[in-house]
Formats: C-alpha cells, structure tokens, sequence
C-alpha cells in the first residue's frame, strides 16, 4: 500500500526542519495554505508566455527566445 512508503518519506522531511517554531510559522503561512493554487498560477503563466512566444515570432527566433542562457539580458542579432 501506498501509505506505508509514504511515512518514511514524511517524517524525514519532518526532521529537516530546525525547530519547531520555524515549522509552524511555515505551515501557518500564505505560501503553505496555497501551495498548490501557487504553482498551477506559475504553469499557467509560462505556458501562456511560451504560446504568445511561438505564435507571434519565426520559429528560429522562438527557439532563440525560449532556450535562451539565463545570463544573457538580450538577444544577440
């Protein structure tokens, strides 16, 4: 059964956390509560960017924009 390889997993993650007082501030926070509306936010975000992206540019310069180095500011002609 699932559950069973899901507790050793949990309570490590549980151990990581220094003291207590940080883990209850943590899953009292905003970020915890909406986790998950928080990342399906940020999926939707790049996919609507990726597809305006690709629709409004040659796929060569699509390609460029979104595989783009991450140190780079602009793209070079």
């Amino acid at each position: 059964m699932a559950v069973g390889k899901e507790e050793p997993a949990r309570k490590e993650r549980e151990e990581m956390w220094l003291d207590e007082a940080a883990r209850a501030a943590f899953m009292s926070s905003t970020a915890f509560r909406y986790w998950n509306r928080i990342q399906s936010f940020e999926g939707l975000v790049v996919q609507v960017f990726t597809h305006d992206i690709t629709i409004d540019h040659s796929k060569e310069d699509a390609a460029r924009i979104l595989f783009l180095e991450r140190h780079r500011v602009w793209l070079a002609p």
